[in-house]
């Protein structure tokens, strides 16, 4: 068995897409195998739980993982962000591992940051990032506006899309193109 095998079989068992009792490809390991494949998964749900901070997080993840839909969900293991819709039509993209949301827009196929992060925090900041990315998702789903109104805002840091960067860039590569076919 390769590498890339083991470690495709044990971040299945570590994200919980697949139990070992009923993976086939688990199944036809031989013994010594399936130990390395184990102990990649504990590695891996170590590496996690210390990466996101620890008990209290990934139990938060657990929790706020049941809320969320199939798509969310896998936005969430791929990306470690996910995609929501507030109550009154907005767009948000929330990001467990800081508790923050980002108000988005859709333009075609690709969503843009618009503009200010939200948050709302706890007074003793105790509560795991994921527990206030679920109050923050509860909220959006229920009373965006009210979220909105009771929130922190905070200026973006980064250049946004404005509407004209992706014409621009889309100009600029063109032009590439034509003066290398010209200098050919």
């Amino acid at each position: 068995m390769t590498i890339n095998e083991r470690n495709t079989i044990a971040f299945r068992f570590a994200t919980s897409e697949a139990a070992p009792d009923l993976c086939p490809e688990y199944l036809a390991l031989s013994a010594d195998d399936r130990a390395d494949v184990l102990s990649a998964t504990c590695a891996l749900i170590r590496y996690e739980r210390d990466r996101l901070g620890g008990p209290a997080q990934h139990r938060a993840l657990c929790l706020l993982r049941t809320w969320l839909t199939p798509q969310q969900r896998r936005d969430l293991r791929t990306r470690r962000e996910f995609a929501v819709t507030g109550s009154a039509g907005g767009r948000y993209r929330l990001r467990p591992a800081t508790g923050s949301v980002q108000a988005v827009e859709r333009h075609k196929t690709r969503e843009f940051a618009i503009g200010t992060t939200f948050c709302l925090h706890d007074p003793e900041n105790a509560l795991p990032a994921a527990d206030v990315t679920l109050a923050h998702l509860l909220m959006l789903w229920t009373d965006e506006p009210g979220f909105l109104a009771a929130s922190n805002h905070h200026a973006p840091t980064n250049m946004l899309w404005d509407g004209a960067w992706l014409r621009r860039l889309r100009a600029a590569r063109q032009r590439g193109t034509a003066q290398q076919e010209v200098a050919a």
